[in-house]
């Protein structure tokens, strides 16, 4: 199967980012239903440990993930997502090691360190 479920949801325990590093790095893919967002945390974290997406393209999405180089894109419809399950399933696994690669490069600019650095900037500027 290409799709299987985990008990995570029964959890009712806080995880360290630790932990949260360690269950996405079990994934093979990560899925961003959303149909409204600003920043998708989770997509930065899955991001952060090499986890290439399929997403809907709402908020910032598109400014983190790019089509078909770290993830691909799907309608907030059953639908779409299936299409998009169904493109994955044909990857070779080369070319899944190169979004894998590129989910980690992509988020990069994202760094607390780079973002504080941005914020200083934008605060000198003005």
């Amino acid at each position: 199967n290409i799709i299987t479920t985990s008990k995570g949801d029964e959890q009712k325990s806080l995880r360290t980012h630790q932990q949260m590093a360690e269950y996405y790095a079990t994934l093979d893919w990560f899925l961003v239903t959303s149909s409204t967002e600003g920043t998708s945390n989770s997509l930065l974290e899955s991001h952060s440990v090499g986890v290439p997406a399929i997403a809907t393209k709402v908020g910032n999405i598109p400014e983190i993930m790019q089509e078909g180089i770290d993830g691909f894109y799907a309608k907030p419809k059953l639908g779409s997502f299936i299409e998009s399950i169904e493109k994955i399933k044909s990857i070779k696994q080369e070319d899944y090691q190169k979004m894998r690669i590129a989910a980690r490069k992509n988020i990069e600019p994202w760094d607390w360190k780079y973002k504080q650095k941005a914020w200083v900037d934008f605060l000198l500027e003005n």
